[in-house]
């Protein structure tokens, strides 16, 4: 009975916040005051956190001071912009942006030294960050569906480059 009380009790305090019933699962877990980290998957290669479908129109702040984060999921939401803080995931193996409205991506990517795959494809991207080539590890490389015209030179230094979809 305690529990169902504190669940009602929970209901009316989102309300306010929000017009919907129904909160994503992290706003959720974040406003019953759970850890960030307890939102983490710990598999048998890496930790993941996915928010895929969340409706977010920007990152959460929490995401930033989760540096243990190994495979990021943000796709299919309505992000409009990645923040320098992304710089901040320095042990991302794999970044999932794809399905966004991402018109850009920050310079900071390229502090992403362990990054083997990077999906971007279906954004808004007229270019691409001549930093992403800091990437060595870089394996996987998806930017197809957007406005590029044209990849930077540095490019050419992506020697462990296998697939990229353009």
């Amino acid at each position: 009975m305690g529990t169902e009380q504190s669940k009602e009790e929970r209901r009316r305090r989102v309300g306010f916040l929000r017009k919907s019933a129904k909160l994503p699962a992290w706003e959720d877990a974040l406003l019953a005051g759970k850890e960030p980290r307890s939102l983490l998957k710990r598999g048998l290669r890496y930790v993941s956190l996915s928010l895929i479908m969340k409706g977010m129109t920007s990152t959460p702040d929490f995401l930033w001071g989760l540096p243990e984060v190994q495979k990021l999921n943000l796709s299919r939401n309505q992000l409009a912009a990645i923040p320098p803080s992304l710089g901040k995931l320095d042990r991302l193996v794999v970044l999932n942006l794809g399905g966004n409205c991402l018109k850009c991506l920050p310079k900071e990517i390229g502090l992403l030294r362990n990054l083997k795959v990077l999906f971007a494809n279906m954004n808004c991207l007229t270019e691409v960050p001549g930093e992403l080539s800091l990437c060595k590890k870089l394996e996987v490389l998806s930017l197809s569906h957007n406005c590029i015209s044209q990849l930077p030179l540095s490019f050419t230094d992506l020697s462990s480059l296998r697939k990229l979809n353009l």
